[in-house]
């Protein structure tokens, strides 16, 4: 079974995805942020 042995052991790519995908998260809800803020001036 190699696929828990994957999961128990925290790969450090497994790590960096998590980053990344923390990070996009943020970004998108900066942009979300921004959309709605500039939706609301053009309104």
């Amino acid at each position: 079974m190699p696929i828990l042995k994957y999961r128990t052991q925290p790969s450090p790519s497994r790590e960096k995805k998590k980053k990344t995908l923390l990070h996009l998260q943020g970004l998108i809800k900066l942009n979300a942020g921004g959309i709605t803020s500039n939706y609301m001036k053009n309104q």
